[in-house]
């Protein structure tokens, strides 16, 4: 009840929905605009960014001078009490670098044992993976990050940890609290996921082959050959291969300054004064990365304000948005563009 289910609801169709009405909302009352409103929808940002990646490089003309995108990649955060405790707006993220691994041996019939079973090969290779823990490093937007938080913190403890981060880290206690929230933890490393496993469809059959692919997301600043390297050492199997899925990229970011982020601030205040504005890392990966490469300021902001439970949703056969939500995304978003284009 009260709310729209279905798969994109969240991420990313009721986000596009918003921009789509706020484009309409301009439309329809008249504003006076100094500056152009351009609506942009490309597709496949889940798979490869390949519409975002050919728009960028094909069709920049039809975004010529263009200052600023609003973009997905910011998230706003509800507390248990139902009060907003940040609104994010996303100014830099992650690299995706996505790999195989793959390992080969002789087939057989699964009766009869063998020393070099590709499976099990893969198998010991992704034990030593899923042990490892890539090393922290505090980045500059996860300074900015938890600066933001110690301001509302009420822990003492807490407050400390977050204003000084690099002393939490120095704390094993800070480490402890820091690294056992996922997402605190994904912002401090490199890191490294076991999603898709192949071997034999056949339970006594000895596959020939055996593969893995893991989602490996890069802080701003790491090397690709450097991960590559380092999962060499960690495997150690010379007979398992590395082939990256992905090309080799660097993290962008846009200024924490300038007429939009002004245009944020200002939403947020009229619409729940005395608000925090954070600016969280994006673990994910956005088509912002190809926009920010042709001279645009992307920012990722959501018209959402999410519980940890509606969150979950995202992905998920229960994906929804409340239709509070909803009435609350248009005027946000057009709060902000009506303020920018006016």
């Amino acid at each position: 009840m009260g709310a729209v289910w279905g798969r994109g609801a969240l991420d990313m169709k009721g986000t596009a929905i918003m921009e789509l009405m706020t484009v309409i909302a301009l439309k329809r009352r008249g504003v006076p605009l100094s500056r152009d409103v351009i609506l942009v929808a490309n597709a496949d940002e889940e798979t490869n960014s390949s519409g975002a990646e050919w728009f960028a490089r094909e069709k920049k003309g039809l975004l010529r001078d263009a200052e600023f995108l609003v973009n997905e990649g910011g998230h706003n955060r509800l507390g248990p009490e139902g009060r907003t405790e940040y609104y994010g707006v996303g100014a830099t993220e992650k690299v995706p670098y996505w790999i195989r691994i793959t390992a080969r041996g002789a087939p057989g019939h699964g009766s009869i044992p063998r020393p070099d079973n590709a499976a099990a090969r893969i198998s010991r290779a992704l034990g030593r993976i899923a042990a490892y823990e890539p090393p922290i490093r505090l980045t500059p937007p996860a300074v900015r990050y938890f600066k933001d938080l110690a301001t509302r913190e009420t822990d003492p403890r807490r407050r400390r940890w977050f204003a000084d981060p690099a002393a939490a880290l120095r704390d094993p206690a800070g480490v402890r609290f820091l690294t056992s929230n996922l997402y605190y933890n994904a912002i401090l490393r490199n890191t490294i996921s076991i999603t898709v496993l192949r071997g034999s469809d056949k339970t006594n059959v000895i596959p020939p082959e055996a593969s893995a692919e893991l989602d490996v997301r890069l802080l701003p600043g790491e090397r690709p050959a450097d991960l590559v390297r380092e999962l060499r050492r960690v495997i150690a199997d010379s007979a398992v291969e590395i082939t990256p899925l992905r090309p080799e990229r660097q993290a962008t970011s846009s200024p924490l300054g300038g007429a939009l982020i002004e245009a944020i601030r200002e939403a947020v205040e009229t619409m729940e004064p005395g608000a925090l504005i954070a600016t969280p890392m994006l673990t994910g990966f956005t088509d912002s990365y190809y926009y920010r490469g042709i001279g645009i300021a992307a920012y990722g902001v959501s018209p959402f304000r999410l519980s940890e439970e509606d969150a979950r949703t995202v992905h998920g056969n229960d994906e929804r948005v409340t239709i509070e939500n909803l009435r609350f995304g248009v005027e946000f978003f057009y709060r902000i563009v009506e303020r920018v284009a006016r």
